[in-house]
């Protein structure tokens, strides 16, 4: 009778750690599956700014190729110049964290190259002028504060997700499972509000 108590608990605590096991694995895949919608949205968000500052570019510049500015030996082409190799650079990375959202090298270098960007598009901004002399319309200032503007909130969403998921991966004994299953921690991005702050 002792030896089949002892074989019904232990199949019980067998039981128990299987179904814990299950529910756990399944909240860290939920939780990883939020950061990759949450950087969905962002990412829709951060390629209409991207198409919006390679609208901007002048004609001359525009096109994957570089291509040489009228004016490259003063401010205003090497300005214009910057902002057209930050954007190409911005859209690699960006193509690089939509196809790895939780890969903190790639998140990282995303923040680094929107970082640029923006710094680049100060610059274009503060010379208020393209290579071919002419002023820049006002609406484009305020065009550039709204795309943002909307990516904030997605970045905080997708930064929140991000949060959750990496506390999750950490928390015992789900880190266990973590590891067996190649769980990792994930990075988060630089909102580019503060970036804008910082680079202005």
């Amino acid at each position: 009778m002792p030896s089949s108590m002892s074989s019904l608990l232990s199949w019980a605590l067998l039981a128990v750690a299987f179904f814990w096991a299950v529910g756990a694995y399944n909240r860290l895949v939920r939780l990883r599956a939020q950061v990759g919608q949450a950087f969905a949205a962002l990412d829709a968000q951060l390629v209409r700014q991207l198409v919006w500052v390679q609208g901007s570019l002048p004609p001359a510049l525009r096109g994957a190729a570089p291509a040489q500015p009228a004016r490259a030996d003063d401010a205003v082409g090497a300005a214009w110049a910057s902002l057209q190799a930050a954007s190409e650079q911005f859209a690699h990375s960006l193509a690089a964290a939509r196809a790895r959202p939780l890969d903190a090298a790639a998140l990282a270098a995303l923040s680094a190259a929107r970082g640029v960007l923006e710094t680049s598009w100060q610059r274009v901004w503060t010379l208020g002028e393209d290579p071919d002399g002419l002023a820049l319309p006002e609406p484009m200032l305020g065009q550039h504060e709204q795309l943002l503007a909307l990516a904030l909130p997605l970045c905080e969403a997708f930064n929140g997700a991000v949060r959750g998921y990496n506390e999750a991966v950490v928390q015992f004994p789900a880190v266990l499972l973590a590891r067996l299953f190649g769980f990792r921690q994930a990075g988060t991005l630089v909102p580019m509000a503060l970036v804008a702050g910082e680079g202005a």
